[in-house]
């Protein structure tokens, strides 16, 4: 079963400084996502 980001905050009842602090870590997790595809696509190319 998979919701939303936010209807799984609003279920849990977090507060507004909850939610950013998760949205700023999925933010860091798919900058991260990222600079490791783009570090591994050169070599394997």
């Amino acid at each position: 079963m998979c919701l939303p980001t936010h209807m799984v905050l609003h279920i849990h009842g977090s507060s507004k400084f909850e939610e950013f602090i998760f949205g700023f870590i999925l933010f860091l997790w798919q900058l991260f996502l990222k600079q490791r595809v783009n570090s591994i696509l050169p070599s394997v190319i």
